[in-house]
């Protein structure tokens, strides 16, 4: 693994072990589990289950949200399976109010990426979903693209991969 990864992720475990207990105690973290289908072009409909903690830090317009995302879908008769830790930023595009039951945003990232045979990448990831409350819960449906430095030891190519979640914050 590259040092520079290794240094990066470090700096995101620390940013994260700092943010979280000073925003759990100003009631602003929420944890989340979600699940879809996995668009590859060229490729069968997949899966992907998701797990998420989100930081909303007092006094700023982002959110940060932490992820880790486990993927699979067959290409070529093959399955191929990724897996991912990343770190995101989210822009809220609308406010909740008690006449809006759902409020848009952007999520934008980057983090490292396992693929089979293929070790440990960087890459990142872009998107855009919407919240919906749904009594103290929270529904949210996103889609993301995430692009990451994918050419194997063999020197075939994996594809990108677009997955479409369904998810629910506590």
């Amino acid at each position: 693994m590259p040092v520079r990864l290794i240094r990066l992720l470090l700096a995101g475990a620390g940013v994260f072990l700092a943010v979280v207990p000073a925003a759990h105690a100003q009631r602003s973290v929420w944890t989340g589990v979600a699940a879809g289908a996995t668009l590859t072009p060229g490729a069968d409909l997949g899966y992907h289950g998701l797990l998420a903690v989100t930081v909303a830090p007092p006094n700023l317009p982002v959110r940060l949200r932490f992820d880790g995302l486990h993927a699979q879908w067959a290409a070529a008769g093959q399955a191929a399976r990724i897996s991912a830790l990343t770190a995101n930023l989210v822009l809220p595009l609308a406010r909740w109010d008690g006449a809006r039951p759902a409020a848009p945003y952007l999520i934008a990232g980057g983090g490292a990426y396992a693929a089979q045979s293929a070790g440990l990448r960087p890459g990142w990831n872009v998107g855009a979903g919407v919240d919906v409350r749904l009594g103290g819960r929270v529904l949210f449906l996103e889609s993301r693209y995430h692009a990451w430095s994918r050419t194997t030891p063999d020197g075939r190519a994996w594809p990108r991969f677009t997955p479409v979640s369904l998810g629910i914050r506590f």
